[in-house]
Formats: structure tokens, sequence, C-alpha cells
């Protein structure tokens, strides 16, 4: 951009911020916005096109669609940009993500995944001087260029050609896919015709019969009547079938038929609306036949333009467009009834159905052992053999009316929608008969707006090097830049397939429909919310290749940690199932060992034979809610009685947050249809299930779900109240109490919190309480409250640099193990007992707070960190983040040229290339590294040199037989004896590690003496069994911390 263009752009932005002018500028936006991108030359009109399922639109046209709703939709203009990778940078506010790339000059940032647009400006750099930025000068390229190489995240290179068709072709079929879904909807303008003209008067007129099952509407019977009676069409006959009312239809009806000897009134026992249907059919009269029920309208010609229509287009099964009265504006329903768009959902309202009697009773009429949708049903069956004609006439009337007691979706579970769609549209059949291959088809669910798309997607490039493995991403109304990324995967992925559902779809019916299509013996489905790593995805598809009558399941996790069910059992017959353990630590789950056979899995993430899920038809689709996977265990129960389900608890997923997770549906008719299938279960023995963790049933509590529909209440959940056994345990001859410790540290939940100090402290302090016979669980930072900390006997919050606090009625005890500068007189007052891991600040803050605070030093773990054979190397090793600031223990040496070996994530711009080995090590590994370096270096932060607070680090390297070299912090001498080196600043430092660190230690003997000293005196265990005792004594009615007046 030249120097007077850059000062034209900065004086209108100053403008822009003058109040009065803001508002004029605002409402210019969309155009200039308009401008902008079509003179960027980006715009690729026929790629925009496919994306809205046309064949063409102009650039002008283009534009503007993209930024007044095409941007909301994740549309791209070009298919170089890719919609999610620029809002990642460019989205959340109101101006499109391609626009605000292009206004900003954002030419540092990514612009796709297929490509490294930042690398393609490093090797051309007169890219960044074109108008539309590297994209633009890329884009142009390309048009004169077609074989342009274009680099890559993975530092390779990649055909330009086939990035722009890839994206292309994936646009297309998406765009394809959305056109249909829009089509379906509802709108608010009629398009079609108000007349299809005249039946031809020298041809004789057909006899509809027209059939109208009521039951108690005597109240809307008659107007529905009137306008059978005012049809311009003549030729009809009008069955009421009463199906069994007990209001005044009977009289209104005789009165009727006595007006009209068209109408004929037939009375019948109540069996429903398909048998009262049917039983018109039975009877009709007429060459075609429609309905019309006795709540609805139809215009007067309706019957006329049917007939001329059908003529017309010779069709023996047609319907008409239908007004939608829902109390405010109408909508018209008037999408063809295309075999694709039936799949989606009924199109086709039976008020304004017309066929001949004999395509209607070839298919045999209705299906009277549905409860709901048996229009559908209907439709699809018909549409087998016919083709069904739109009419583009106003055909009916039909009042949408939620307040209605009598409509059949207050009554009837909404899964009957699906049961029908899945019965008609999914074939199980040919699947029971296909010879399948072994091995597994994994299908992996995939809703929209998932940021862990990327992270899932090479996960499972992992697993491509499996040859018994098949892959099936079913993307669940995807954006059109989530729909990319599949398809590019599939290309790239060998065995995997990418399955487009267009919009948000039952759980049932996705498995329904990747289940027609398994190929392998086994079958295993990860939902969309599961975090998995390949690791835990193979090993649940291992474990499902462990035989046939079995299902598996992950341990579900919720986002904090804590579990989300375990499995499901029965607390009763015709009761919804209860979920296992659901909010109680993982450690609860893990105690029951890696395999927990449980009365049946649940969540939406599992793994069976496939020809076992065939068996019983796959899920029941009159089920949504999480209640699809327990039902299908007592399915296959029912079959056969050696069916085990096992969650498996050492396979552990996450449960993400996820906006477009599969909504609750329909509440209460679901959880009439779950009791209906648990009306003949076995109970569950909870006192057996519970008591293998020391547990007790007390008592079921239920809560109750509104039905957003109807306001309904209904009790569809049971929930266990459980309490502890006490009990007691010998350890070195003593009897202690074996109490339960919930152990709370800053740090999150795995897998970010997996690799932290704190987590690894928590794990070793709790196998140090459990050697002395403890019951022991850690809660992460994200846990706020547990539900279920009621069970704790005492809570330890293990203080770091965050502040957590106690959340239980028992014991609750404080360790300040670092940065004592963050904890307050407040906070410690909180807490029975407190303890510190500095003798000094120990003593000066309890004389100052007027509160005990107990010296309790950190430790180490000596299962991990002991004294190796092998030979001690010359190295010096730093562990350690740079913590964002130029860390002196490394930097100095580094500065000397003195060789260090990092390992440590956030020393990028601080260290030169070549000194971080790695960014992370594991903390196994660390006792090795640590014991046979020449030394290792060690800092503290300033807080805890100055109040005497030594790092674990220290005593982690000591007992691993290692040497230190160290700042000085008080105590230190006294503790590791010459074992720790001491320095005062980093220039003295720099002088001893020239010196040597042979110069500097004592020989091995002596290193091994303060090995074996430290792991005796200052292990985990040695520290739980001071916390033991404690917790005892304040069990006991010893002294307290707790300031009184708190």
């Amino acid at each position: 951009m030249s120097a007077a263009k850059e000062t034209a752009v900065s004086i209108v932005r100053e403008f822009r911020r003058v109040p009065p002018l803001r508002a004029a500028f605002e409402r210019t936006d969309p155009l200039r916005r308009m401008r902008r991108l079509v003179q960027s030359g980006l715009i690729d009109a026929h790629f925009y096109a496919a994306q809205l399922g046309e064949v063409s639109i102009s650039v002008a046209d283009a534009a503007r669609h993209y930024v007044t709703s095409g941007q909301y939709a994740g549309l791209s203009i070009n298919p170089l940009l890719d919609d999610r990778t620029l809002r990642r940078r460019h989205g959340g506010g109101d101006r499109p993500p391609a626009y605000e790339y292009l206004w900003s000059r954002s030419w540092d940032s990514p612009v796709s995944p297929l490509w490294d647009v930042l690398e393609y400006a490093h090797r051309h750099p007169q890219a960044l001087d074109h108008p539309a930025g590297p994209v633009g000068h890329a884009w142009e390229q390309w048009l004169k260029e077609p074989d342009l190489l274009l680099p890559t995240s993975n530092e390779d290179s990649a055909s330009a050609a086939d990035i722009i068709e890839l994206h292309r072709s994936a646009g297309a079929e998406w765009g394809s896919a959305d056109a249909l879904r829009h089509r379906r909807d509802a709108s608010p303008h009629f398009t079609g015709r108000e007349s299809m003209g005249s039946w031809p008067d020298s041809l004789p007129r057909p006899m509809v019969s027209i059939v109208m099952p009521t039951w108690n509407r005597a109240g809307k019977l008659r107007a529905s009547v009137e306008s059978a009676l005012a049809q311009t069409w003549g030729a009809w006959e009008l069955i009421i079938v009463d199906d069994g009312s007990w209001d005044d239809t009977a009289v209104l009806s005789g009165l009727l038929a006595e007006r009209d000897p068209r109408i004929v009134y037939m009375p019948r026992p109540h069996e429903g609306v398909g048998a009262a249907r049917n039983a018109g059919i039975d009877v009709a009269k007429g060459a075609f036949i429609t309905f019309l029920d006795s709540d609805n309208e139809w215009e007067p010609h309706f019957l006329e333009n049917m007939m001329v229509g059908m003529r017309e287009h010779h069709a023996e099964v047609a319907f008409a467009t239908i007004e939608i009265d829902r109390g405010a504006e109408p909508f018209y329903r008037e999408a063809p009834a295309t075999s694709e768009a039936l799949e989606l959902g009924n199109v086709v309202d039976l008020n304004t159905l017309v066929t001949t009697a004999e395509a209607l009773r070839s298919v045999g009429g209705f299906d009277t052992r549905l409860a709901r949708a048996v229009d559908y049903d209907l439709v699809l069956r018909l549409a087998k053999d016919h083709v069904i004609h739109h009419i583009p006439i106003l055909g009916a009337i039909y009042r949408d009316r939620e307040d209605d007691p009598e409509r059949i979706s207050v009554a009837q579970p909404f899964g009957w929608n699906t049961l029908v769609r899945q019965r008609n549209l999914v074939d199980l059949e040919s699947a029971r008969e296909r010879e399948m291959a072994a091995g597994t088809t994994l299908v992996i669910m995939l809703t929209n707006h998932d940021a862990l798309l990327e992270e899932k997607l090479l996960e499972l490039q992992t697993l491509a090097s499996r040859p018994d493995l098949t892959m099936r991403l079913a993307m669940i109304a995807p954006t059109p830049s989530e729909w990319m990324l599949g398809k590019s995967a599939e290309r790239r992925v060998p065995g995997m397939t990418a399955q487009l559902f267009p919009q948000e779809e039952p759980y049932g019916y996705v498995v329904a429909r990747t289940l027609a299509d398994a190929d392998r013996e086994n079958f295993v489905v990860i939902e969309p919310s599961a975090r998995f790593t390949a690791d835990a995805a193979e090993a649940l598809i291992d474990a499902s290749a462990s035989g046939t009558r079995r299902v598996v399941a992950p341990l579900r996790l919720h986002d904090d940690g804590t579990v989300a069910t375990a499995g499901a059992t029965f607390a009763k017959r015709s009761a919804p199932p209860m979920q296992f353990l659901s909010r109680h630590p993982v450690e609860d789950v893990a105690r029951l060992g890696p395999e927990l056979k449980v009365p049946a899995v649940s969540g939406r993430t599992f793994g069976i034979a496939t020809r076992d899920l065939l068996e019983i038809g796959g899920l029941d689709p009159l089920l949504f809610n999480e209640y699809e996977i327990p039902a299908m265990c007592v399915a296959l129960l029912a079959k056969n009685q050696e069916f085990e389900f096992v969650t498996l608890t050492e396979v552990r997923m996450r449960l993400a947050d996820l906006a477009s997770d599969f909504a609750p549906i329909d509440p209460v008719g679901t959880s009439q249809a779950i009791r209906s299938v648990t009306a003949a279960v076995t109970p569950t023995r909870l006192s057996e299930l519970y008591g293998q963790l020391g547990l007790e049933v007390s008592h079921l509590i239920g809560s109750s779900t509104t039905d957003g529909e109807n306001g309904t209440r209904q009790q569809n959940h049971l929930h266990p109240v459980v309490v502890r056994s006490r009990s007691t345990v010998i350890v070195d001859g003593v009897e202690l109490p074996r109490l339960r410790w919930a152990l709370r540290i800053a740090a999150p939940a795995f897998p970010i919190g997996g690799t932290w100090g704190d987590t690894h402290f928590a794990r070793s302090l709790a196998a140090g309480l459990e050697s002395l016979g403890q019951e022991v669980v850690v809660d992460h930072h994200d846990v706020d409250s547990r539900p279920t900390a009621y069970l704790d006997d005492v809570t330890l919050v293990i203080r770091g640099l965050d502040r957590v606090e106690p959340v239980t009625g028992g014991v609750s005890m404080l360790w300040i193990i670092s940065h004592p500068d963050q904890v307050s007189r407040t906070e410690a007052a909180a807490f029975d007992r407190v303890f510190a891991a500095s003798i000094s600040w120990s003593t000066q803050v309890s004389a100052r707070w007027g509160l005990p605070v107990a010296p309790l030093l950190q430790c180490t773990d000596p299962g991990v960190f002991y004294p190796s054979e092998e030979p001690r190397r010359e190295d010096l090793v730093f562990v350690g983040k740079s913590r964002g600031v130029a860390r002196p223990a490394v930097v100095y040496p580094v500065q000397a040229d003195i060789p260090v070996r990092v390992f440590g994530a956030e020393w990028d711009g601080i260290l030169p290339d070549g000194y971080v080995e790695a960014e992370y090590i594991e903390n196994a590994r660390l006792g090795k590294l640590y014991g046979r370096a020449g030394a290792v270096l060690n800092d503290h932060w300033n807080d805890m040199r100055d109040q005497g607070f030594i790092s674990n680090r220290l005593f982690d390297v000591v007992s691993a037989g290692g040497r230190v070299l160290s700042d000085d912090v008080s105590g230190i001498r006294e503790i590791f004896g010459n074992a720790v080196v001491t320095y005062s600043s980093p220039i003295e430092l720099v002088e001893l590690l020239r010196r040597g660190p042979d110069d500097l230690f004592p020989p091995e003997e002596q290193l091994r003496e303060h090995a074996a000293r430290i792991a005796t005196d200052h292990s985990f265990r040695a520290r739980a069994r001071v916390l033991l005792d404690a917790a005892i004594d304040q069990l006991a009615g010893s002294s307290v911390t707790k300031d009184p007046d708190t």
C-alpha cells in the first residue's frame, strides 16, 4: 500500500471514531464490504454458487450474499480461503472473515489447513505487495500456471489445482445437500399458482373419496366438513370415521349426513387414527382417495386443481402446498417430494395428498402398529413404487397449535418419526446377509463447530496403518469448512470415508445408517463429545474384537475429570436406568479393575460384534437422551443371557462441552419409552455393585424433567445416595482408621494437567497414603464442587500458585508447597490444619497470624527417583519451562558457552537453537536423567528462595543419587549435605561450572548415602504419615487451626 493510501485509510479510521459520523459510516458498511471483496479479485463465482446449490451466480451477487448471509453459514469466497481457519483470528465480529482478512491486511495469519500461506509469502516476497496479499497473488499465479505448487504445513508441497479441486468438489457436495435441506423448510411466501385450470367438460369427473377420521373433536368438525362441502369439484363422498368419540361427534355427524347424501358417518371402537383411516379406505367407492383431518380445512378449488393437475402429469400420487397457521404469520410447505427430500423428513401433508385407490390399497393403507408418523410411513411406502408429484396450488390450512391437548404429539414419543425413517430408508436386512471381513468398522461421529475436529482427525490418521480397520466419519450438519476437512481426510487416510448428514439427526438414526454400511465383524462408535487419543480408540477397538456376546465401552469422564458414567444400573422395573458412579472421582472406578462388568454400558461410545447389533435391528429408534445404549443391552440380554457388558476403566474419554452435540429430545416421550423397555428387567443388586467400593446405597432420590412442548413434568431420573462404611487397617503393627482423602490441586485435569508437576506430586502423595491403608482421590482445579465430596473424611489442598477452596464437611488441611506470598491469613484460617514446606516461614507466620502453621517440607518418590548402576555422564541438565523470563540458571551458562541440555517449553527467543532437547520429558524418565547427569541446574522463584521453600527437584535429584547446583535457600546444607552445591549469583554459578562438577561434589559412595537418607526421611510415605497422624488427631477433637472467629 502506498504512503498516500495509508494516510487516507488512517484518516477514514479517525473519522469513524466521531460518534455522529460513525452511524453514517456503518450504514454504508455492507456496500463498502461488497465493493472491497469484488475489487480483490478473489471471488470465485462458480465455487460460491456451488456452495449455494446453484449452477451460477454473478461476482456482485456472490459478494452481496456473502456479506449479508453467507458468512454466517460459513461459506467461503475462494477455494484458497478456508472459513474455519480465518475465523480463528478474524471471527467474532460483524465483519465477514474474508473481508476482515483483506481489510486488516493480515498477511501473517493462516488462511487454510491445506496450504501454508506464510511459507508461500516467504518464497514469494512480492506477494506481500499484492492488493489481496499472498492469497491474491497465489490465485492469480494459479490462473496463469495451472501446475502451480503451494507449500504445506508439513514442509512439503501440494498442487494448487488439487487443493482447489478438493475445496470446490466438497463445497458442491455440501451446497447440494444444504440446498435440499433449505427447500424442505416452510417458507413465508407462497410461490405456486392460483389455479391449474378447469376439468374438460367432455370428460366424466372421477369420484374422490374423502376419509375424515375424528375423535372427540365435535367443536372443530363442522368447519372441516364445510370446507369439503364448498369444493368446486362435486364428485366426492365424505366418510366420517368416528374413532370411538364420547363427545357430540355422533350427533353432529348424523346431522351433517342428513344434510348431504354424499356424507357417510361411520362409528367404530377406538383403535387409533391409522385403523380409523383404513376403515374409511375399505368402504371408499372413489377411483381416488384423499384425507382431511377433522381440524383442518381445504381451499374451495383444492379437489378440482388436484384432479386437473394429476391428469396433466398422469400422476397416481400427488399433493398440494399447505398453509401452516401457527397463530402469527402463515408459512407454506411446498417442497418437492423427491426421494432425497423424503430421506430428511416428510414434506407431504396428508391433508393435501391424493392417490388413486389402487395405488393406496397396493401398499396396504396405514400401518396400525405405529402410534405416530403414520402419514410419513405411508408416503415413504408410496414413494417406493410411484413418483409423488407436487401440484403447485394452495390446498389446505393446517392449524398447528401446540396447546391442543388432543394432538398426537402430546401423547406419543417423537421417536416414531425416527422409527419410520429407519424402517423405510435403512436397509439392515442386506447388512445381515453381507459377508463381513475380519476387523472393525470404526464410526466417528462429528457435529458442527467442534473445536477438536483437527485434533481428532490427526489421532485417526495414526490408526490408518491398521489393515483390519474401516473408518467412517459421520459428519452431522457440518459447516462447509468442516466437510472439506472430512473429504481431505478421506483422500489422505487409507480406509477412511466421510459421510454427510446435512441436518441434525438423532443418535440412533446415525448409528443405523452407518451400521447398514458396516463391512467388518466388529462395530465401534465414538460419540461427538468424546475427546479421544489414538491409543484409547485402539484399546476400544481391540476390546470389541475379543469375542461375540460382549459389549464394551470406555470410562466417560466429565471435562473436570470426574466420572460421567461407568455404566448403567436398573434400580427397579419400569424405571429409567441410573448412571453408575456418576460424579465420583476416577479413582473410585479404578479400584474396580481394568474391566468392570456392569448391568449395562451407557453413554454413546461403545463396541460390539456387528452381527449382534444387526440381530436386534440396531438401536431402539423410540429412545433418545442416552437411553439408547442401556436399552440395547436389555434387548441383547433378552436374546441371550450370556451377554456381558464391560466398562474399560483404563480406556478413558473426556466429554467436551459441544454446543452442537445431540440435543435432548422429547424427555417425557423418551421416559415413557424407556419405562416400557425396562418393564421386565431384573433389578440390579446395588448392594453388591457398590459394596465393592465399601459403599452402601442409603436410598434413591428422583428428579423430574419438564417437557418444553407441553409443560408437563414427569420423573425420569433416579439417583443413589451412597454412604461409606467405616473400617480400620493394620500398618506396621498399628491399627489405623481407613480414611478417604481428597487431594485438591491447582492443575487442570488430563490431558492438559497430566504433565504438570502438581499432578505428579499429588499422585505420589496418594501412593504414600495408600501404602498406609488410606483411600485417596485427586480433585483437579476444574472440580469446583464435586457432589460426592460428602464421602471424603479429609480434604488436603496442595497449595501452589493458585488458591483452591476446601469442599468437605470433614477435616480440611492446607499444605503450602510454593508461592507463600500468595497465601493470606484469611485463606489459611478456613482450614483445620495448615502445613508449609518451609521451617522459617512456618515459624514467622504462626507468630504473625496467631494460627499454628506446622513445617512439612517437600519430598520425593523413591519409586521413581533412585540411584542407577549406569556410569555418570558429564552433561549439565536443566528441566523446566522458561516461565516467560530468561532464567539466569540457564541463560548465564549458555552465554558463557557452557553446554546445557534443556528439557522444557517456552524457550523460543530466549535460547539459541539446539539447546532445548525436548519440550517435555516423562516423569518416569527423570530419575535416570537426574541421577547420572554430570550435574543438575536448579533455581527457585524469588519468594520461595526468600521464604525458605526448597524445591522438590532437590529432593528428587539427590534421592536419585544425583548432584545439584542450586541458588541458596535456607536449610539446603542441613538437609542435603554436600550433594547440593549452592551459588549466590549467576556469575558464581558460571565460575563453579568452569571448575567442573567432579571438583565440586563428593564421591559416589557418599552420594548414595545421601540418596538413601533422603529416600527414607523425606519420602512421600513419610510425609503421608505426618498428615495421617494430624487427621486422626483432628478427628479425635485435638487442637484446631481454624480461627474461632471465622
